[in-house]
């Protein structure tokens, strides 16, 4: 699919350090608590959580400071994604 760049998306991850990611179509960004035991449910994402100085972006900038920018192609990897750069629904 040649779908259009989500600049939204795209600029929430330039803005926690994924420097050069750009998302295409559709994008869903969620919170959720996971005990990593038994409770897990989705947690209340506002509007302010999307801001480029919220405290979670700030963080993962932080994180990502001391990683390369080829991470994400490791964190697909690990998921067992074929090609990071061109997720779709069949790949879940």
């Amino acid at each position: 699919k040649n779908l259009e760049e989500n600049p939204r998306m795209s600029g929430i991850a330039h803005a926690c350090g994924f420097v050069g990611q750009t998302f295409r179509g559709d994008c869903f960004v969620g919170r959720v608590y996971d005990d990593t035991e038994d409770e897990w449910r989705r947690i209340d994402f506002s509007l302010e959580d999307v801001r480029a100085d919220a405290p979670w972006v700030l963080a993962t900038k932080k994180q990502r400071s001391n990683r390369s920018s080829s991470d994400m192609g490791a964190l697909a990897n690990m998921a067992g994604m074929k090609n990071a750069g061109n997720i779709n629904s069949s790949a879940m």
